[in-house]
């Protein structure tokens, strides 16, 4: 009896070893977070609105400075 439950143990912890093995590759904090702003469509549209953003705040800024007009006429 005591010889089918140690092979039950052994069967079991070994399976839970190659279930933990197949699981993938760790990552570290860093690197979860480089993959999800690389590949989550979420982060990468709103990485877009504010590269947008930015870009209509220099264009405001741009209309606060002063022009210069050139007719080409010499006289």
């Amino acid at each position: 009896m005591r010889r089918c439950w140690w092979t039950v143990i052994l069967v079991g912890t070994s399976c839970l070893g190659a279930v933990v093995s197949e699981a993938g590759p760790a990552f570290t904090a860093d690197e979860a977070v480089a993959t999800a702003r690389k590949q989550n469509p979420e982060i990468l549209m709103a990485a877009k609105q504010l590269q947008a953003a930015r870009g209509g705040v220099i264009e405001a800024r741009a209309g606060f400075l002063p022009g210069v007009v050139s007719t080409g006429l010499l006289r």
